[in-house]
C-alpha cells in the first residue's frame, strides 16, 4: 500500500514538472512567433517598396524612352526634309513617292509593337495567367445565393444580382443589408502567390505603358498595323526605285540618290529652321536611356528578391504556427492528465493516506517484534488454545481453497479465450527472440572481425600505392609551385595533399598557410596528377569550381597562365559566378541561367 502510495506521489510530481516545461515551451513559442510576425511584416513592407520603386522606374524609363524617340524621330524628320528639298526641283512622281514612304518608314519607327514586343506581350499573358492559377489553386471559394425576397447585398461595395461565386485570395466583405457584414479572410500562407500575380500583372501593365497601348487587344491591334505598313513600306519602296530609272542621255545610275547627284546645283526649298526634339544642347539622350534601362532592371531584381524574402518569411511563420500549436495541445494534454490524476485524490488526502499506511506499517513492524517476544514464554496451555486456533484457521483455509479452485478455473477459461495472446505464448515469443537476438549478435561479432581486418589490409595496400605515386606527383608539381612561388618547394603527405611548403629552408605546414595559398597548392597538385595519368597514357579533365576564390591578382594570372598551359594538354572545365575575372582566358564560355 505504502509503495502504491507513494510511487503516485512520484507520478504526480513528473506531471507537474512535465506540465510546467511545457508551458515554458509554449511560451517561448508563442515569443517567437510573436518575434517573426515582425520579420513577415518588414518582408511584406520591402516587397511593396520594392514594387513602387520598380514602378517608378519604370515610369522614368517610359519617359526617356519617348525623348528619345522624339530626338530620333527629328533626326529622321531633318533628313527627311533634305531629301525633299533635293526632290522637289525636278521630279513630282518622285518627291510624291519619296514622301509617302518617308511618312510610311516615320510610321513604322514610331511603331512600338514590333515582332519581338508581340511574343514578349504573349509571355507576360501566359506569366499572368499562371500566377492566377497558383495564387487561386489552394484557395477557399465564396459562393453567395439570394432569395428573390432577400435584402439588398454588397460584395466588397459591388451590389450582389441573385449570386456570385469568387475565389477567396483575398480579405472578402459580404454586407447585407438590415443584418448585418460578413469578413472572409483569406487562409494562411497566400500573400506570396499573390506578390507573385501582383508581380506578373505589374509586368504586363509595365510592358502596355512602355509600347504606350492601354490594353492587350489594342497591343495586338498595334502589331497588326504595323505589319501593314511594313508592307506598304516595302511596295513604296518599289514604287520608288520603279519612278527613278538609269537615263543613259543624262548619264545617271538607277536610284534617287543618283538623282539627288545630278540635281545637286538646282534649287532647292529653303530649311532654316530645325525641329525642336525637347532635348538640352549637349545632352547624351542615348546615356539617360541607358541609365534609366540599368534601374529598371535593378529595381526588378530587388523586387523579385523581395518577393522571396517574403515567401521564405510567410514559410517560417506557418513552421512557427506549428509549434505553437503543438506546444499548446502538450500543454493542454498534460493539464488534463493532472486533472485526472487530482480528480479521485487530491494532495492532502493522498498525503494523509501515504502517513497513515506508514503509520500501520510501523504498528505492524512493532505487533510482529511484540509476538515474538511474547512467543519465547508460551506454555502447553498456551499452545493447546494455540492450536485450536489452527484448527479454526484451517477449516477457514479450506473455505477459502474452494473459493481459489473458482478463480483459477476462470482464469484457465480466460487463458483458453485469449489463445496466443496469453503470458505463456508471449514468453515463448520472447525467448525465441532472445535466441534469435544472441545468435545476430554473434554473427555481427563476427563480421565487425573481418570488417576489421579488411580495413587493415585497405589501409596497408593503400599506403603502399601512395608511397609508389608520391615520388611521381612531387616531381612534376615542383615545376608549377617554383612559377607560382620562387625557391619553394612542396610536401605532400600519404593522401597525395599538401604537407608541408617548404620556403627558405623553412618549413610551414600546410594548415598555417593562407586560404588562398592552400587553395592555390591544392589546384598545382591536381595538374600534376592529371598530368601523370597522361603520361600513362589515361584521359584526364580537370574540373575547378570557384578554386581560386582568396587569390590575390598577381597570383591568380600566375594560375590562369598555368591553367592556360595545362589546357593544351587535357580538358580543363571552370565552374565560376565571376565571369568578368576569367574573361582574359582564351575559352569557350557557357552560361548557365
Amino acid at each position: 500500500m505504502r509503495e502504491r502510495l507513494e510511487a503516485r506521489a512520484s507520478k504526480r510530481a513528473g506531471l507537474r514538472d512535465a506540465l510546467a516545461a511545457a508551458g515554458k515551451d509554449r511560451a517561448s513559442a508563442l515569443a517567437a512567433s510573436a518575434d517573426h510576425a515582425k520579420a513577415l511584416a518588414t518582408a511584406l513592407d520591402g516587397e511593396r517598396s520594392a514594387a513602387s520603386l520598380l514602378e517608378a522606374a519604370r515610369a522614368t524609363l517610359r519617359e526617356t524612352e519617348e525623348l528619345r524617340r522624339v530626338a530620333q524621330g527629328t533626326k529622321t524628320e531633318g533628313e527627311r526634309q533634305r531629301v525633299l528639298s533635293a526632290a522637289f526641283a525636278r521630279l513630282d512622281a518622285a518627291e510624291a513617292i519619296a514622301a509617302e514612304l518617308e511618312a510610311t518608314r516615320r510610321a513604322l519607327a514610331s511603331a512600338t509593337m514590333t515582332e519581338a514586343a508581340l511574343d514578349r506581350l504573349q509571355k507576360l499573358e501566359r506569366a499572368v495567367v499562371e500566377r492566377r492559377s497558383a495564387a487561386t489553386a489552394g484557395a477557399a471559394t465564396l459562393q453567395v445565393a439570394l432569395e428573390p425576397a432577400a435584402p439588398a447585398a454588397l460584395l466588397n461595395g459591388v451590389a450582389v444580382e441573385g449570386g456570385v461565386r469568387v475565389a477567396v485570395t483575398e480579405r472578402q466583405v459580404l454586407d447585407i443589408a438590415g443584418l448585418g457584414t460578413v469578413v472572409v479572410e483569406p487562409p494562411a500562407g497566400g500573400e506570396a502567390a499573390l506578390a507573385a500575380l501582383r508581380a506578373a500583372e505589374q509586368d504586363l501593365a509595365g510592358f502596355l505603358a512602355q509600347v504606350g497601348q492601354a490594353t492587350t487587344e489594342e497591343a495586338r491591334a498595334a502589331a497588326r498595323v504595323r505589319s501593314r505598313i511594313e508592307q506598304s513600306e516595302q511596295a513604296l519602296a518599289a514604287r520608288l526605285a520603279a519612278a527613278c530609272p538609269a537615263d543613259p542621255m543624262l548619264k545617271l545610275a538607277a536610284g534617287l540618290k543618283a538623282l539627288r547627284g545630278a540635281l545637286a546645283g538646282e534649287m532647292r526649298p529653303d530649311v532654316t529652321s530645325t525641329p525642336d526634339a525637347g532635348v538640352t544642347p549637349g545632352e547624351d539622350v542615348e546615356a539617360r536611356w541607358e541609365a534609366a534601362r540599368t534601374a529598371e532592371r535593378t529595381a526588378q531584381g530587388r523586387r523579385e528578391a523581395a518577393v522571396d524574402a517574403l515567401r521564405a518569411a510567410e514559410l517560417g511563420e506557418v513552421r512557427l504556427a506549428s509549434h505553437v500549436a503543438r506546444a499548446a495541445a502538450e500543454h493542454q494534454r498534460l493539464e488534463s492528465e493532472l486533472a485526472a490524476e487530482l480528480a479521485g485524490l487530491d494532495d492532502d488526502d493522498l498525503a494523509r493516506q501515504l502517513s497513515e499506511a506508514r503509520a500501520t506499517e510501523t504498528r505492524a513492524v512493532l505487533a510482529r517484534d511484540e509476538a515474538r517476544r511474547a512467543a519465547a514464554g508460551l506454555d502447553e496451555a498456551a499452545l493447546i488454545r494455540r492450536r485450536a486456533g489452527l484448527v479454526q484457521k484451517h477449516e477457514r483455509m479450506r473455505e477459502d481453497r474452494l473459493g481459489l479452485v473458482q478463480e483459477i478455473a476462470r482464469l484457465e477459461e480466460r487463458a483458453r479465450t485469449l489463445g496466443g495472446a496469453g503470458p505463456a505464448t508471449r514468453a515463448t515469443g520472447a525467448a525465441e527472440a532472445a535466441d534469435v537476438a544472441r545468435t545476430t549478435h554473434e554473427r555481427l561479432r563476427e563480421e565487425a572481425e573481418v570488417l576489421r581486418l579488411l580495413k587493415q589490409v585497405i589501409g596497408d595496400a593503400q599506403l603502399a600505392a601512395s608511397r609508389r605515386y608520391l615520388a611521381p606527383i612531387t616531381r612534376r608539381v615542383a615545376p608549377y609551385v617554383s612559377r607560382l612561388l620562387p625557391n619553394a618547394s612542396l610536401a605532400l603527405g600519404d593522401e597525395y595533399t599538401p604537407r608541408a611548403l617548404i620556403r627558405g629552408g623553412r618549413e610551414e605546414a600546410a594548415g598555417d598557410l593562407s586560404k588562398g595559398t592552400q587553395e592555390q597548392l591544392a589546384v598545382l597538385t591536381r595538374i600534376a596528377f592529371a598530368d601523370l595519368l597522361i603520361e600513362k597514357g589515361k584521359p584526364a579533365s580537370l574540373i575547378l569550381d570557384d578554386a581560386l576564390v582568396f587569390a590575390d591578382d598577381d597570383r591568380f594570372e600566375t594560375v590562369l597562365d598555368i591553367l592556360a598551359d595545362a589546357a593544351r594538354r587535357m580538358q580543363v572545365i571552370i565552374l565560376s559566378c565571376r565571369t568578368s575575372a576569367y574573361r582574359a582566358l582564351d575559352a569557350k564560355r557557357i552560361v548557365i541561367g
